[in-house]
């Protein structure tokens, strides 16, 4: 018998994704600055590591983040 999940239920009834996954769109705060980025996946220390677009740099930036400062885009 396999363990029950827990699953979060929007007004709707329907079933809520509360877990980001690779390719999830993000908003953050990058330094002092809103940004957007991408997530590529989970670090071994349950952090997500997301890739920023700033505006003006030449390519995208590679950092992490907990899960509380992460905002689905």
């Amino acid at each position: 018998m396999s363990p029950e999940r827990s699953t979060v239920h929007s007004s709707t009834g329907a079933p809520k994704s509360t877990d980001l996954k690779a390719g999830s769109r993000v908003d953050v705060t990058f330094g002092s600055h809103a940004a957007s980025g991408v997530v590529l996946g989970k670090t071994i220390t349950g952090r997500y590591a997301v890739e920023v677009h700033i505006d003006g740099a030449d390519e995208p930036v590679r950092t992490s983040y907990p899960r509380s400062e992460l905002r689905i885009a």
